[in-house]
């Protein structure tokens, strides 16, 4: 429910289950339903939540490498505070001798993407996505994904993800990922072509705004809406 946007039914599933309520997985789940459709302020006790069980799990590393790699999703899209990037880089350090299978291996890589773009990093960011191009990544995950490969200098790789993803959840009805990456999209091109936005810039906003605004994403909304205000679009 909450890929399509549809917040108060993702929330009652995310209540549902008593042990699957206890999971990180449920908590990070949780927290990006109330981001995404009220502000980050109120997901702060959820965040603080999330962020504990990432800590506590944080020695087992089959667990930790799953807790950090939310931890990153998060940090890349709502630039959270230092303590999460400390822990990440903590946890990726005790990585580097106990990773042994491919899977783990990806959300290492995926982790260090992140982290990468974060700490403003070009050289480790470029590195992991070097990695990941050649993985499978889901289709909800490249607008993350591609923000950071952007960042790195893979600008066309970047453009194909965002692209992509919009499609393929267009026509899954997942409504958030193409608000984010219609969003994404228009503010490389933008950056790309200078102060003069072109058609695929302004109907990408265009898009992106009245998933917002239909399906009540005010966080992203308000990023939209500073961004069309800077390149003067109406």
């Amino acid at each position: 429910y909450y890929r399509m946007g549809k917040w108060d039914a993702a929330r009652e599933c995310l209540h549902e289950s008593n042990e699957y309520e206890k999971s990180c997985w449920n908590a990070f789940h949780q927290s990006i339903v109330e981001v995404e459709s009220n502000s980050i302020e109120s997901a702060k006790p959820l965040l603080d939540t999330l962020f504990v069980m990432c800590e506590q799990s944080s020695n087992v590393h089959s667990n930790g490498s799953f807790c950090v790699l939310l931890m990153m999703i998060f940090a890349c899209r709502y630039n959270l505070d230092e303590r999460w990037l400390a822990l990440a880089e903590s946890i990726l350090s005790s990585y580097l001798d106990t990773i042994v299978a491919d899977i783990r291996v990806e959300r290492y890589q995926r982790t260090k993407l992140y982290l990468g773009y974060i700490r403003r990093d070009v050289h480790s960011a470029g590195t992991a996505y070097e990695y990941l191009r050649n993985t499978y990544i889901e289709y909800t995950a490249m607008p993350d994904i591609g923000r950071a490969a952007a960042f790195a200098g893979y600008t066309a790789d970047a453009m194909v993800l965002y692209r992509t993803s919009r499609d393929k959840c267009r026509t899954g009805g997942y409504l958030p990922t193409v608000a984010w990456c219609s969003y994404e999209l228009s503010k490389l091109l933008a950056g790309l072509n200078g102060v003069k936005p072109n058609a695929e810039v302004v109907s990408g906003l265009r898009e992106a705004f009245e998933i917002c605004t239909s399906i009540g994403m005010p966080t992203l909304q308000q990023r939209i809406e500073e961004l069309a205000s800077e390149l003067t679009i109406d």
